[in-house]
């Protein structure tokens, strides 16, 4: 698997912290570009909004399509497969370092990505404004007269509208409590990803009851906490299985698999296809 992290040091602006582009104004030369073309992870929040046409994308293993007026967010060490752009397109990138977020002036929720998506849709005054804000960060960008404050201030304007739109689907059933407690739970799970995994233990960890979290996690995803748990597990095997060479066995150790025959059985259970297909579907 290829990581990007040193290639995008080289680009990256010690005065602001951040880099945009577009399609007429690319910071990549045509060496950079090529390896960004591939599947690649890196450390940087990577956000593409697309003005005009059409884009396809693949994120770990879900195939995206952005449409005109759209946001594709990757968080770091998500894998992502680009395809080649299309000469028409009318396009912004941003790109910052995750331990970058210290400078904004909030924490923005959705930087977690707790919902598990990485596709954002705007009403069409909002994308009016988020279009407005890209142009304005990239002239400041160039300028040589500005302060880094000043693009910082328009960074956490433009954050602040997608986290509104992130989040404007499920504000209508979940308060900010319980959202606050669905991303402590995805934390949680992340930092402790094993099938061993007791969700009651979750919720003691997080300092609520296991019939709440149920509640809270069940408006979030649809899915029970278990199930969800059972998703994230089957999106990890698959990636490992995809871009590292391990073997089946040393994988279902690696996820908190005891047995690995068992392993294979819950990996059919939730994909529809035994790991030997899905190795042989993915060499085709």
């Amino acid at each position: 698997m290829l990581t990007v992290n040193k290639i995008l040091q080289n680009y990256d602006s010690p005065e602001f912290q951040f880099r945009v582009c577009s399609q007429a104004q690319s910071f990549y030369d045509a060496s950079t570009q090529e390896l960004l073309d591939q599947p690649h992870i890196s450390n940087h929040y990577y956000f593409y909004y697309l003005v005009k046409g059409k884009s396809a994308h693949q994120i770990d293993l879900n195939h995206l399509e952005i449409l005109d007026g759209e946001l594709l967010f990757i968080c770091p060490n998500q894998v992502h497969s680009p395809q080649r752009e299309a000469a028409e397109n009318v396009f912004f990138k941003l790109y910052f370092e995750e331990h970058k977020q210290f400078l904004l002036k909030e924490h923005f929720a959705f930087l977690g990505n707790p919902f598990h998506t990485n596709q954002i849709r705007f009403s069409n005054n909002t994308s009016s404004r988020i279009h407005l804000i890209f142009k304005t960060l990239l002239e400041l960008q160039q300028s040589h007269q500005t302060t880094p404050s000043l693009s910082l201030s328009y960074l956490n304007v433009l954050l602040e509208e997608f986290n509104l739109a992130y989040f404007s689907d499920v504000s209508q059933s979940l308060n900010t409590q319980e959202i606050g407690h669905f991303m402590d739970f995805k934390e949680y799970i992340y930092q402790n990803l094993t099938f061993e995994l007791s969700i009651e233990q979750v919720a003691q960890e997080l300092g609520i009851s296991s019939s709440l979290l149920y509640k809270i996690v069940k408006k979030s995803t649809q899915q029970s906490p278990k199930q969800y748990l059972a998703s994230l597990l089957v999106i990890e095997a698959q990636r490992r299985l995809l871009y590292s060479p391990i073997s089946v066995k040393e994988l279902a150790y690696d996820l908190g698999f005891s047995d690995p025959s068992y392993f294979s059985r819950f990996f059919k259970k939730y994909t529809g296809k035994s790991i030997r297909q899905f190795i042989t579907d993915l060499s085709i």
